[in-house]
């Protein structure tokens, strides 16, 4: 008996798909473990924000206001002349910029953190500039009391028996002592402007609260770079005022008066002069007059220069007016003196 043809065909196999791995609920009491080692992170670190930014932030900007302050009044005081106040004033920024000091080193752990290190160290330099200005100024003022009458400062004994020749004598007489102070000054004006030449302003936007960074920043470091100038160019003078002003013996001068309506290589034509005599700082006046009195009574028979002969033509000989054919002043002088002797 032959079979149903169904059943004589192959069975076909299930098809068994492959198990998939299902992954453990998580608990709920890990999920909690993990939040709230994520909020406690964020705590600490709120609090780190808090205790280490904010806080000493907050108390270092009010310190230096405080400095500002008295930054402020020592400015009035120096307006006043008042040379008591002023030396009150810089004690009181002294203290306070020490306190501005103290509480801005609770920031010295960004030394360790690149970029905001840079700030930190133009910090230092901004303080250090301070403390070595009030050290400036401390020297200018002991160097200056003195000279408080010659200063006209307030609180000197200016009497009106003092006149004006009493003044230059006196100040004739002691002017070597300024010597050393100046050695200071100079000294203590070139580490401020090292300091100030290592703060990159670059770092810094242009204004602050309408406040003019680099154009202020730039102010003050041209002003502290002409005080070292004037510091380092005023040491030959002072060294010589006493020989200047007739200490030893007194002193002849001839002084000669240019005209810048008519220019000179030396800044203008030569039209007048004068002589003077200074004994221990006292002037006597000589005798004065026009440049041309003076030419006629020497009758200069030196031949004239090209550039004399090129230009007037009827001046044979170089006259004593025409002596600054140069821009170098000492060497005009000596062609003049030359004629003169």
């Amino acid at each position: 008996m032959d079979m149903p043809q169904a059943l004589t065909q192959n069975p076909v196999s299930p098809k068994i798909e492959p198990l998939k791995k299902i992954a453990p609920k998580k608990s709920p009491r890990k999920i909690l473990v993990v939040l709230t080692v994520i909020l406690a992170l964020i705590g600490l670190g709120a609090f780190f924000a808090f205790t280490a930014f904010y806080l000493p932030g907050k108390a270092l900007l009010a310190q230096v206001n405080l400095t500002k302050n008295e930054a402020l009044k020592l400015k009035q005081s120096l307006s006043d002349k008042d040379l008591n106040q002023i030396k009150n004033n810089l004690q009181n920024i002294r203290t306070e910029l020490q306190n501005t000091d103290d509480k801005f080193k609770k920031f010295s752990f960004l030394k360790i953190v690149p970029k905001a290190k840079d700030y930190y160290h133009d910090g230092e330099n901004l303080i250090k500039i301070g403390k070595d200005a009030l050290d400036t100024g401390e020297i200018v003022i002991k160097a200056a009391e003195p000279y408080q009458d010659f200063l006209g400062l307030k609180g000197s004994s200016t009497s009106s028996a003092k006149t004006t020749e009493d003044r230059i004598s006196f100040l004739t007489d002691s002017v070597e002592s300024l010597l050393p102070h100046l050695d200071a000054v100079e000294k203590k004006i070139s580490e401020i402007d090292s300091s100030i030449n290592e703060i990159d302003i670059n770092r810094y936007p242009q204004y602050y609260k309408d406040i003019p960074l680099h154009q202020d920043f730039n102010q003050i470091k041209e002003i502290i770079s002409q005080a070292r100038k004037l510091v380092s160019d005023g040491r030959p003078i002072l060294t010589k005022t006493s020989w200047l002003l007739g200490k030893d013996k007194p002193r002849n001068y001839l002084v000669i008066f240019q005209n810048d309506g008519e220019l000179r290589p030396s800044g203008g034509f030569w039209t007048a002069y004068s002589s003077i005599k200074v004994d221990k700082g006292k002037i006597t006046p000589g005798t004065s007059s026009n440049i041309y009195d003076l030419d006629d009574k020497i009758s200069s028979t030196v031949p004239a220069p090209r550039l004399i002969k090129s230009y007037h033509l009827n001046v044979p000989y170089l006259n004593l007016r025409d002596s600054n054919l140069s821009p170098d002043f000492p060497t005009d002088a000596q062609i003049f003196l030359d004629g003169y002797y």
